[in-house]
């Protein structure tokens, strides 16, 4: 049986894009057997998965989503 595959977001990194305000992306690693994946999304992007998954399962999860404000603190002013 293969392994389990690992996901973990070891890093952050700081883009604004040419907008003017910076804002975190979170570096997510997905590790597979054979292949290895790095994709970077914003606290939007987990906000947005957070609501579509309450609204298909119709639960709250067993741990409540971090609020905004707690990951601020990683984008360098």
């Amino acid at each position: 049986m293969a392994p389990p595959p690992e996901i973990a977001i070891p890093s952050t990194s700081v883009s604004d894009e040419g907008s003017g305000k910076p804002y975190t992306l979170y570096n997510i690693t997905l590790r597979l057997p054979l292949r290895s994946y790095v994709v970077q999304k914003r606290y939007s992007d987990f906000s947005k998965l957070h609501e579509a998954l309450l609204q298909q399962v119709g639960a709250l999860p067993p741990q409540p989503m971090d609020r905004k404000y707690r990951f601020r603190s990683s984008v360098l002013r």
